[in-house]
């Protein structure tokens, strides 16, 4: 899952991570606006997940996601063809 877009597309995403864990309040996930670190924080406080426990529960949930499509004008690659991640510097090849 890409947590970039996530946070462009939070309402919706938000809503199916309270599906899986209820203890989130609305205010939890306010907080938290797409940002994957501040939700495995929550989950352990909420749930007494261990770090490999959050990690196993939050991988499981990322993979039965839907795949988030990049906004549009959104690119992944260069005029070129070649991969482009925006906010990097380009390195010529």
């Amino acid at each position: 899952m890409d947590w970039n877009a996530a946070a462009g597309d939070w309402h919706q995403i938000k809503r199916s991570i309270q599906q899986r864990w209820a203890r989130l309040a609305d205010d939890d996930l306010d907080h938290v606006a797409g940002k994957r670190e501040l939700l495995i924080v929550r989950l352990q406080e909420l749930y007494g997940f261990t770090p490999a426990e959050v990690e196993a529960e939050l991988r499981d949930w990322e993979r039965h996601q839907d795949p988030i499509m990049p906004p549009a004008g959104f690119r992944t690659t260069s005029p070129e063809g070649r991969a482009s991640f925006p906010g990097l510097p380009h390195r010529p090849s």
